[in-house]
Formats: C-alpha cells, structure tokens, sequence
C-alpha cells in the first residue's frame, strides 16, 4: 500500500513539472522541491518501518523479559536489570547525539549536492520534452 502511495506521488509530481513552462524550470528551484518529496517520502517510510520492526518489538521484548525476572526471581533481580538498561541508554544518548547532528550535516551536504544534479538533469528533460521529445507525454504511463 506504501508503494503505491509513493508511485502516485512520484507520477504526479512528474506530471505537473513537466506541464509547467521552461521559465519555471529555470527560474524556480523545482529540483529542491523534488528532492524534498522524495526525502520526505522516504523518512516516512524509514520511520514507520523503524517503529514498527526495531524499537516496538525490542520495547515490549524488554517488558516482558523485566517482567517474567520480577515473576519468577526476587525483584532485586528485575530491578538490577531494568537499571542496567537505563544505565545504557543514558550512557549511548551522547554518542547518539553527535553521530546524529554529523549524519545531519552530511544529509544537508548531500541535499545540496543532488539538490543541484537535479537541476540539471530537470533543466535537460525540460528543454528534451518541450521542444524535440515527441514522447513528453508517455513518459507518466511508463512503469518503471
């Protein structure tokens, strides 16, 4: 169901850029704007996906487990265990945050990058659909 929400949007987006005028590729940054769907796209697919085969299943992993030691073994032992956990997510969230706030750096640089690769290629398709690519219009009912 997810893909075929993407697929829409990627062939609507391909539609209206490429119904627009050549000014409004060369002028606008219709590329950014691209970019910034398909990234978004994709970050809500990352996130839904994360969410639920990673951290749900290791959360409620870890309840159960806690749970299971409070049951069957003085709680002592559950105590020790549901602190051990804190204590390595308290002691992992620094390194997390760095290595967050650089993969955040390189993702800019490399929007920025693409962002002007796109550009490019747009400037190129436009020009090729509007004046000698007699197909223009097939390209949107083409799978690929």
């Amino acid at each position: 169901m997810t893909q075929g929400v993407v697929q829409r949007v990627k062939m609507d987006m391909y539609r209206s850029l490429l119904a627009r005028p050549l000014d409004y590729h060369w002028e606008r940054q219709a590329g950014a704007l691209a970019q910034g769907l398909a990234k978004g796209v994709g970050a809500l697919q990352a996130l839904v996906s994360h969410t639920l085969y990673t951290v749900a299943p290791t959360a409620l992993e870890l309840a159960f487990g806690i749970g299971l030691l409070g049951w069957q073994y003085p709680w002592p032992v559950a105590a020790t265990v549901l602190g051990a956990a804190i204590a390595f997510l308290a002691l992992t969230r620094p390194l997390t945050t760095v290595l967050a706030a650089q993969r955040a750096r390189i993702n800019a640089l490399d929007a920025h990058a693409h962002q002007i690769s796109f550009e490019m290629l747009m400037n190129v398709e436009c020009c090729c659909a509007v004046t000698v690519y007699p197909a223009a219009s097939f390209q949107p009912s083409r799978r690929w």
